[in-house]
């Protein structure tokens, strides 16, 4: 399993192995979310945690990176779990 780097209520992050980036982070919701079409944006809790992710992303762009420049990519299902 790859080190947690970064933890709050509502999500974790692990730094993962990526042979075409540099440093590459998976940002997961603690909230179990199958795929991106269950979240209901007219929900406030789920808006929250969308917002939340990719303030983290932001946050740890430049914490653990040092750089503003980055690419967020969200995978929709199981499908995807082992792409890059």
């Amino acid at each position: 399993t790859q080190p947690i780097v970064f933890e709050d209520a509502l999500a974790f992050v692990i730094k993962k192995k990526s042979h075409n980036l540099k440093t590459s982070f998976l940002i997961v919701p603690k909230k179990h979310i199958n795929n991106f079409d269950e979240l209901n944006l007219d929900s406030k809790a789920d808006q929250h945690i969308l917002i939340h992710l990719l303030s983290l992303a932001q946050m740890l762009a430049s914490r653990l990176t040092g750089s503003q420049n980055y690419r967020i990519t969200i995978n929709n299902g199981s499908d995807l779990q082992n792409n890059p």
